[in-house]
């Protein structure tokens, strides 16, 4: 097995790893840069707001799911729209905050102008591009963010700003993110590349699932957009298939191969929230003694700190960097997405 602390000091990708090294200090300057985001409370009556609809594609998708998440049970209804069509059924009691870190995804970029079309307010977040210039064009607000050179990696960068937005809305989640950020500090000390895999979490969660030839990931309905994130992060980093699953779901269906099938092809991680109690609880419990009955190998996974949003952004960033130095154990580039780009050049003259 190759030397996992070794391949790091190599540095395959000087720049990514410097990000990922300082992702909390990337989380704390977005949130700097947007706590008093200009013109927001004059532009828009936020009282009026009975909706909130997130917009973006892949990274700038989960963005909005986080702070849907976090918002589940205040005032204001939730939805994420992922996609090139804006939904029949919102009005102008509805904002629309569009995200897409290089502010040219087509997708993002043809539901704003919808909303425009519509008479319905939107907010923009991007480092530039069309969408930038669509929004100023229009009289939206737009807030600048960083490109950290690619979206995936860039996740801090849009999380926070869209927190600072929606804070703007719903006060009482400030607490939570000035803990999620205190949590993150925290973690970036122990997860860093300069860490050996003795004391390290997310090397260690590398290492065990090199051996898995599919990894499977079973998260609670709290962390989905962590576990559908790290899926994301497998497919484009580690250059890995894997499967993410709804663990209410899975147990009604998707576990059942685990009785037939050969236990040395998998790795299962169990992605709780310290949040969850009750039956949810007892669920993961129960699932986790079958998995190991089984002989398959299990990893049980919870974020930190006390609130709800410091265990999401921490497990988030955990799991980010594992499917990082799971690349390298791989022997690949986690930068390179080859069939992304062959994809979006085809299809450049269709846009």
């Amino acid at each position: 097995m190759p030397n996992l602390d070794e391949l790091c000091k190599q540095q395959y990708v000087p720049h990514f790893m410097r990000i990922y090294d300082n992702w909390n200090g990337y989380a704390h300057i977005a949130y700097d840069k947007s706590s008093d985001i200009t013109g927001i409370n004059s532009k828009y009556d936020l009282d009026m707001y009975n909706t909130i609809l997130f917009v973006g594609m892949g990274g700038s998708a989960t963005a909005g799911e986080i702070a849907s998440t976090v918002l589940e049970g205040s005032r204001v209804r939730c939805r994420v729209l992922k996609g090139s069509n804006l939904i029949d059924n919102i009005d102008r009691n509805t904002l629309v905050i569009a995200a897409s870190v290089s502010g040219n995804t087509y997708e993002t970029i043809q539901v704003v102008k919808s909303c425009h079309k519509r008479g319905i307010d939107t907010i923009t977040l991007s480092s530039g591009g069309k969408l930038e210039s669509l929004s100023r064009s229009e009289g939206s607000l737009h807030v600048s963010i960083e490109n950290l050179g690619a979206p995936r990696i860039s996740l801090p960068c849009l999380v926070y700003p869209i927190l600072n937005i929606v804070k703007a809305i719903e006060p009482r989640i400030g607490d939570q993110i000035k803990s999620s950020l205190k949590s993150l500090d925290e973690l970036a000390a122990s997860i860093c590349s300069s860490i050996s895999l003795k004391n390290n979490n997310a090397k260690q969660l590398a290492s065990f699932l090199e051996k898995a030839m599919i990894p499977i990931c079973y998260y609670s309905s709290s962390m989905g957009p962590i576990g559908i994130r790290f899926k994301n992060s497998l497919n484009e980093n580690s250059k890995m298939h894997a499967i993410c699953e709804d663990i209410e779901e899975a147990c009604h269906n998707s576990i059942v191969p685990f009785s037939y099938q050969d236990a040395d092809r998998y790795g299962v991680v169990l992605l709780r929230s310290r949040q969850d109690h009750g039956v949810l609880s007892a669920r993961f419990d129960a699932l986790k003694e079958f998995l190991m009955s089984k002989g398959i190998r299990t990893c049980e996974l919870f974020g930190l700190g006390d609130t709800l949003l410091a265990n999401i952004m921490t497990t988030v960033y955990l799991l980010d960097y594992t499917t990082v130095y799971l690349a390298f154990l791989k022997g690949h580039d986690p930068t390179l997405t080859p069939a992304i780009d062959r994809i979006k050049k085809a299809m450049e003259s269709h846009y």
